[in-house]
């Protein structure tokens, strides 16, 4: 018995010591990571006050102790330039169409994204090569309640809104001076003080933001712009309202000139997804008219949308807006107060050229330039597939195309391309028609003989290659007679012999004739001739009606359409309510162009917002997939894969983003002679 007490006691002591050498292996570790942490935020903070003071930023001397990123956002390691990179020369790039104006917020065209990409820092910034993972950009910390409900978020108090481009004769004395910056800074202070308790008697200068002639960015311009996103009058921004339905209103607020705060009335994994989507509007100027007088609030969001700066930008991000001459050229210049780099050059000049069969040649006339002052050609571009087949054949006129003076590469697009059928026009409305005319489309040889083999045919509206994307689900082959069969089913018959089909709609007889709407470009024309040509073999008369961009958007959004041939640009989060939901189908200028309405699958729309595990979201994803395949209310064709060229002054072009811009000049560099 003394025995079995003493070896009690021996294993009690020996467990004792065990816990003891834990305990402080433990502390000692986590002093360890205490002091690696610590010299981690000490060389961020470092990195951050180096970054400002390098560009002579006059707001450096504010920087604040906490600026490395907090929260949700996590640093991306990938710089934009890689080390040894040389700075200045204008870099020449290539537009195709005139941007119908750069109110970035109710303008969004591909072109118009892209430069605002340039124009504009975003609050947040997805990784370079990590697409899933999101770093600081405007805002150095973002955090959420655990009830995935309220986001807050601080920002950077060292970015300024770039001088407006004014015309030398225009005035605006109200602009230059700061008048309507300071008004806005009395305004704010206003508010903070009236919202914030803690803020009640500090004092807040009505010029605090107004320095050296240029105006700050602060939480107040985000407020502001989704005040001007939330405006039911602000039409233009129908598309991206519809996916803050959710957003409480009168939960949304600044905390601060550099915090600001916003709620959502429920969790969803959509909202959870559109907190990171929120921008900056400067209110100091789209708050205001051509003489400097405030807006009524009643009406700014009309106002707002007609605004008299919109034909020109205004930015906080690496390049200044400078001029746009319409069919002429669209100039950006450096901001030497930008603090987040990944911009090499001194200017970027955006050539028009709408006749693309020049973009080959002026890839030539830039590598042949004895110097860039003599360069009037393009750096970079990329190519039509018309365009890519001319120059990949070798001759002499190609000669710099095949001996690696002008190189050229290739990168997927997160995107696909579509023929859309309105379901609101009677000849439409029947999905059996709708698939009659899928199985009428030569998709595999307009992908090979006009698209020359750039893309993949797609099935439905996910990215190929995402696990949300049904492999099962098979391309619609080309098939004429199961087109016939599918018609005849559907009522449509030639019962008077011209070649014709025709069917009694609404008491009359209608034959089937309707017009085809496409951009005015070799490669929409010529796809369109060939589905013309097709569905003449099966008694359907289509009526080609090529538009330049501007007006085929006004159709597009007045729903004045039978067809639409267009794309959609997609990314690797994947959400169906803007295009697909059946209440978009009637809010003027949705996504919902074509007017699919669809009980079934507005349950799975519904049930993928309240959804957040990626397993159960696939799945849905995929029925989703599978509805809008038999239901047909888009032909879907493709896939885009791009071929890019450039030419031998451009450094680092090897480098594209994985997500738009695709071709981000932020890590390109020109060699310098």
């Amino acid at each position: 018995m003394v025995r079995s007490f003493y070896h009690r006691l021996i294993n009690t002591i020996l467990l004792l010591a065990v816990i003891i050498i834990g305990v402080i292996f433990v502390a000692q570790n986590n002093h360890l990571e205490s002091l690696a942490l610590k010299a981690q935020q000490e060389g961020e903070q470092e990195e951050f006050k180096s970054q400002a003071a390098t560009h002579g930023n006059p707001a450096a001397a504010t920087l604040w102790a906490d600026s490395i990123p907090g929260g949700l956002l996590v640093k991306d390691p990938e710089p934009w330039l890689p080390e040894g990179h040389t700075n200045g020369g204008t870099l020449k790039l290539l537009l195709s169409t005139d941007p119908k104006g750069f109110n970035y917020l109710i303008e969004n065209s591909v072109d118009v994204s892209n430069i605002a990409a340039y124009n504009l820092v975003p609050l947040v910034a997805r990784h370079k090569k990590e697409v899933t993972k999101y770093g600081p950009a405007l805002a150095i910390s973002m955090e959420r309640s655990e009830d995935f409900l309220t986001y807050n978020y601080r920002i950077r108090p060292d970015v300024f809104w770039h001088q407006p481009a004014l015309e030398q004769e225009e005035a605006r004395d109200w602009l230059k001076t700061g008048a309507s910056c300071r008004a806005v800074g009395q305004r704010t202070a206003e508010i903070l003080k009236a919202n914030q308790p803690e803020l009640a008697d500090v004092e807040l200068p009505a010029d605090r933001h107004w320095i050296q002639g240029r105006c700050r960015v602060t939480a107040h311009d985000i407020i502001f712009w989704i005040e001007m996103m939330m405006n039911t009058q602000v039409g233009g921004a129908a598309s991206i309202r519809s996916y803050f339905q959710d957003l409480d209103m009168s939960q949304v607020k600044a905390t601060g000139d550099f915090s600001f705060q916003v709620k959502f009335k429920s969790k969803k994994y959509k909202n959870d997804l559109v907190s990171k989507w929120f921008s900056t509007l400067p209110e100091f100027l789209y708050a205001f008219d051509e003489d400097g007088a405030r807006f009524e609030d009643a009406g700014i969001g009309t106002r707002y949308s007609e605004h008299w700066y919109n034909p020109r930008g205004l930015g906080n991000g690496p390049y200044r807006f400078v001029k746009f001459s319409p069919g002429e050229a669209l100039e950006l210049e450096k901001d030497p107060w930008f603090p987040l780099g990944g911009n090499s050059f001194d200017k970027v000049l955006l050539k028009v050229v709408k006749e693309t069969m020049q973009h080959p040649l002026m890839l030539i006339q830039s590598a042949t330039a004895k110097s860039e002052a003599e360069n009037q050609g393009t750096h970079i571009t990329a190519l039509s597939p018309q365009n890519f087949r001319q120059v990949m054949k070798k001759s002499d006129k190609n000669k710099l195309y095949h001996d690696g003076t002008i190189a050229h590469g290739f990168y997927d697009t997160y995107s696909y391309s579509y023929i859309g059928w309105n379901g609101d026009k009677p000849l439409f409305a029947d999905k059996r028609v709708r698939r009659a005319m899928s199985h009428a489309v030569k998709a595999d040889e307009i992908l090979k003989n006009i698209r020359f083999d750039l893309g993949r045919r797609t099935t439905g509206p996910i990215t190929p290659g995402l696990p949300h994307y049904d492999e099962t689900l098979k391309p619609i082959p080309y098939d004429l007679e199961q087109a016939k069969g599918l018609l005849k089913e559907a009522g449509w018959r030639d019962t008077n012999g011209n070649g014709i089909l025709d069917k009694v709609i609404n008491g009359r007889r209608t034959e089937f004739e309707f017009t085809f709407n496409i951009v005015s470009r070799p490669v929409h024309q010529d796809t369109g001739e060939v589905v013309k040509e097709s569905l003449k073999k099966i008694g359907i008369k289509c009526n080609l009606k090529p538009l330049e961009w501007a007006n085929f958007q006004k159709e597009l959004h007045t729903k004045k359409f039978d067809a639409v041939m267009l794309g959609w640009g997609t990314s690797p989060d994947v959400d169906f309510d803007q295009i697909w939901h059946s209440r978009q189908a009637d809010v003027p200028k949705s996504s919902n162009f074509v007017s699919f309405r669809n009980a079934e699958a507005d349950k799975i729309i519904e049930a993928m917002e309240f959804e957040f595990d990626m397993a159960k979201r696939y799945e849905l994803s995929k029925q989703f997939h599978r509805i809008i395949y038999e239901e047909q209310p888009y032909t879907f064709l493709f896939q885009s894969k791009a071929a890019y060229f450039w030419t031998p002054q451009l450094q680092n072009a090897t480098t594209v983003g994985k997500v738009r811009p695709y071709l981000n000049l932020r890590s390109w560099y020109l060699k310098q002679n």
